[in-house]
């Protein structure tokens, strides 16, 4: 059986564009990690944090994604 489905990804804000996309980042390498861990019973055909989108003050911007993923469930 194939699950599909979107998760909301977002780093700590940062006064600098490049600091809020390297905790972006971040958060993305340890949503797909924990993402791994939590179905290593099932296949990963797709995990993907897509595109930073960021946005926000200039004392607090906040980068953010929806990231995708595609599994195979084992019967």
């Amino acid at each position: 059986e194939v699950h599909t489905g979107e998760q909301d990804i977002e780093g700590d804000p940062a006064p600098l564009d490049k600091d809020a996309r390297a905790s972006w980042k971040k958060a993305c390498e340890d949503w797909q990690k924990q993402f791994r861990k939590d179905n290593k019973d099932s296949k990963i055909v797709n995990l993907n944090c897509r595109k930073a989108e960021c946005s926000g003050p200039a004392t607090g911007k906040t980068c953010s994604s929806k990231g995708t993923y595609t599994i195979k469930e084992k019967k």
